[in-house]
């Protein structure tokens, strides 16, 4: 088989999973990954403090979340005062 040829038949296929489910498959993963890692912070921290906060930020930025609704959360937490002085 030829280099062409064997390009063409790889290029050519269709995938076994619709894309679908492969979608789907993906953000299940996303998911996990994102509740994993809010888990680990939730252990990590006795008390809600500011590191928490910045920790929580991070997770949400790198999550997609957006940085102007991840501010926009956190901000509204702290005006709660979830922070005890």
């Amino acid at each position: 088989m030829g280099l062409f040829a064997y390009l063409k038949n790889k290029f050519s296929k269709k995938e076994d999973t619709p894309t679908g489910e492969k979608y789907e498959k993906g953000l299940a993963k996303s998911r996990a990954a994102f509740a994993d890692r809010l888990q680990e912070l939730s252990k990590r921290y006795q008390e809600v403090n500011e590191s928490y906060f910045e920790e929580l930020e991070q997770i949400l930025i790198e999550a997609d979340v957006g940085v102007a609704l991840t501010l926009k959360l956190v901000e509204s937490l702290l005006d709660n005062n979830w922070l005890s002085d």
